[in-house]
């Protein structure tokens, strides 16, 4: 029995480090996907269809549209990037 419980505190702090790389003010909207790696700033909207990668970093202030894939970038403070794009490859958007 112990043993269970301690899986299941370790699993929580998992869990809670994870939730840390999503601002609680980040909005991501239903259908969209956020890699558990991936990190999101203060006030970041994601749009529903849209894939955010491990390697991803979304500034604060930014809003993804529908249908985005972002994989190993980095997407600057106050961006738009409009639906149904695709970035990859160490890009680096705004600043």
């Amino acid at each position: 029995m112990v043993y269970w419980m301690q899986i299941f505190v370790l699993v929580q702090e998992l869990l809670l480090e994870l939730l840390l790389l999503i601002d609680s003010t980040a909005l991501v909207e239903v259908g969209a996907i956020v890699h558990s790696n991936g990190v999101l700033g203060a006030n970041v909207c994601i749009g529903s269809g849209t894939f955010v990668g491990s390697a991803v970093t979304v500034g604060q202030s930014t809003t993804i549209g529908y249908n985005v894939s972002l994989s190993n970038c980095v997407i600057g403070d106050s961006c738009i990037i409009s639906q149904w794009g695709v970035h990859r490859s160490r890009w680096v958007f705004g600043g």
